[in-house]
């Protein structure tokens, strides 16, 4: 599983230094609110990355690698999927 969210982490700090800030995380928001639906937000909207976990520039919100599902261009294509295969 560790090596899953240092890809997921690998690349969202990837996309941040090239300044793609227009991509989307989308995730699974378990807030009481969402109780498990999918959200996404922009990557814009990081404000640091942890070694589990990204927060958001409110302050409040959380996502753990282990919660996001795919990663999508301006164009709202698939760049990465949980559920696509990868490779060892």
């Amino acid at each position: 599983m560790a090596r899953k969210r240092s890809r997921i982490r690998d690349l969202v700090r990837w996309l941040l230094y090239k300044g793609a800030r227009s991509y989307k995380i989308v995730y699974v928001d378990r807030s009481s609110e969402g109780s498990g639906y999918l959200r996404q937000t922009s990557i814009g909207r990081i404000a640091a990355i942890d070694s589990w976990a990204m927060h958001l520039d409110d302050g409040d919100t959380t996502i753990p690698f282990h919660r996001v599902v795919e990663i999508r261009d301006d164009k709202d294509n698939v760049v990465w999927s949980r559920w696509q295969k990868e490779k060892q």
